[in-house]
């Protein structure tokens, strides 16, 4: 297994996309803060904008589409080279590969999140200050913070089951976008409507989101219930999207 994670790590550092996606990051991250305190300016918006409040925003920006672009990138290509077929080749079991993969993608996913939080954060904090903040500030932070990371690494689940199961690049991208362009809110939503229409059920379907419970965290009242509900469903997501990319790994031929 050891020997696998330092082949991935040294396969991702001879990528060139995650260094340009990272450098991009910071390029539309600092361009968007600088954007926003023009805007503020310009239609003397009365929000009072600082680091302080704008450090959890972060954690529910568009980052994770470069998590889907890079993960997607990083997991199917070796299928169109040909190299996980060698990898196993040489007695590797699928697990390890597996779980090789998923590591390395939940490095990607920590590194893209924290250039895409300092960036903003530094960035908003040189042109507005931190802002004053209270005893109780970076505890309830770091605790939301760590339920982010644990939500941002249930997505990576997800993306490295798709390209696992799509096995090329291009594919699983699309897909994957599709993911984090919240396409799955608007089909559950429509399930929603569907149940109250039909059969008169009130189940708040997109509250199980991974998405929701991302947002529901830095925009919303933060409770013991949805910090409770917000680790349920990211060690769900995360068990179960494993556990189908793994089963979808072992089951099918490696061409």
């Amino acid at each position: 297994m050891s020997g696998l994670l330092k082949s991935d790590f040294y396969k991702l550092s001879k990528m060139k996309s995650f260094p340009i996606c990272l450098l991009i990051v910071v390029a539309l991250t600092v361009g968007s803060v600088f954007i926003q305190d023009y805007s503020a300016q310009f239609l003397g918006e009365g929000i009072v904008y600082n680091g302080s409040n704008q450090l959890l925003s972060t954690f529910a920006g568009d980052c994770k589409i470069f998590i889907a672009i890079v993960v997607s990138i990083f997991a199917a290509s070796e299928f169109g080279f040909g190299t996980i077929k060698n990898t196993a080749s040489r007695g590797f079991s699928r697990i390890s590969i597996y779980f090789s993969k998923l590591i390395v993608s939940c490095f990607i996913a920590l590194m893209i999140q924290l250039v895409y939080s300092i960036a903003y954060t530094g960035t908003a904090t040189i042109l507005w200050g931190f802002g004053e903040v209270s005893a109780s500030y970076w505890p309830e932070t770091l605790k939301i913070v760590g339920l982010e990371f644990l939500l941002t690494f249930a997505y990576t689940a997800v993306f490295v089951m798709v390209a696992m199961l799509i096995r090329q690049s291009g594919g699983a991208i699309a897909i994957n976008l599709c993911i984090t362009m919240q396409f799955i809110y608007l089909f559950v939503s429509l399930a929603q409507m569907a149940l109250h229409e039909f059969f008169n059920l009130e189940a708040a379907l997109s509250d199980y989101l991974l998405s929701t419970n991302a947002a529901y965290l830095v925009n919303g009242q933060v409770t013991s219930e949805l910090m409770t509900r917000s680790l349920a469903v990211g060690i769900i997501y995360f068990i179960a999207f494993t556990v189908l990319g793994l089963w979808s790994f072992q089951k099918r031929d490696i061409k």
